[in-house]
């Protein structure tokens, strides 16, 4: 596993960076004074979220 790559421990499931996803956002932290340390949290646990890749093959 690299610094770009996520993978799920139980699922084995992986996301890479470039990895098109489907995902609904749980919280949200803007920094005015720096944008680039802004955070979104983002959640694929309900039916229909996921990577693309996973959504073709019904996972």
């Amino acid at each position: 596993m690299g610094i770009r790559r996520i993978e799920g421990s139980k699922s084995g499931k992986h996301l890479e960076e470039g990895s098109s996803i489907r995902s609904r956002i749980v919280s949200k932290a803007i920094n005015q004074n720096d944008p680039r340390s802004s955070k979104i949290g983002l959640n694929c646990k309900m039916s229909g979220l996921g990577a693309h890749d996973w959504l073709a093959k019904g996972e």
